[in-house]
């Protein structure tokens, strides 16, 4: 196979590669901006006419667009009401409204408003029809309280930004947050620096297999022995 034949498969197979990554890291994603450390173990609360149950303070890394809950509905559909407040003032600053079935799942609800990160934030929830059996498990969080259910459980949330980002729009903020856990020395733009050079490989090994073709071409149109591998041996 010539020196530019070879070569060009390499660059076809490689740019295909690329085209597959780049399709990939297109596709939308939904961030978690806070996760509260409460697996979803067992019933933890009852939302329904006895009034909201609430969990806080909880604070988002990044804005937030949607709240997540896992539970069951009791006996028929429940609609619930999910309510973000400033968890120092009380103020209200968003809300959006879920519907849940009788099973258990993860149950998600859009806010009408986004919630900026950084700010000390309750989530309450709150029955407008039927009756939500929240999940969740023993209290891990020492600060974080949660109200209208029982006493030393936490029920399993999430906040989300859903505004469809892609995976690469999403790497400035995962190399920084990456870069928190490093040497005094790397910063953000190491992994940067790393990414370019992991793409500069498909390009020097472009230039090596041309290289070692053109090479092998030249011996044979020369009347040159073929190479010898590793376990040939002379007789």
């Amino acid at each position: 196979m010539s020196t530019a034949r070879v070569t060009l498969v390499f660059i076809a197979l490689a740019a295909a590669g690329l085209v597959a990554l780049l399709i990939a890291g297109s596709s939308t994603l939904v961030v978690r901006t806070f996760a509260l450390d409460s697996p979803n173990q067992f019933p933890v609360a009852v939302v329904g006419h006895s009034g909201p149950v609430c969990e806080g303070p909880v604070t988002s890394q990044a804005r937030a667009q949607a709240v997540e809950i896992w539970g069951t509905a009791v006996a028929a559909p429940a609609l619930l009401t999910v309510e973000v407040q400033d968890a120092s003032t009380g103020e209200r600053l968003a809300a959006g409204r879920l519907v849940a079935t009788t099973v258990p799942n993860a149950y998600t609800a859009r806010l009408d408003a986004p919630v900026a990160g950084g700010r000390p934030l309750r989530v309450c929830l709150i029955a407008d029809s039927g009756s939500l059996t929240l999940l969740g498990s023993p209290a891990v969080h020492p600060n974080i309280v949660s109200t209208g259910g029982k006493p030393g459980l936490e029920y399993s949330l999430a906040l989300l930004d859903d505004t469809g980002q892609s995976l690469l729009g999403s790497l400035g903020r995962a190399f920084s947050r990456a870069s928190l856990f490093r040497p005094t020395w790397m910063g953000s733009r190491t992994f940067w620096l790393l990414a370019a050079a992991l793409l500069a490989t498909v390009a020097l090994g472009a230039v090596a297999i041309g290289s070692a073709a053109g090479a092998d071409s030249a011996r044979r149109a020369g009347g040159g022995p073929p190479a010898r591998g590793p376990n040939r041996q002379e007789r």
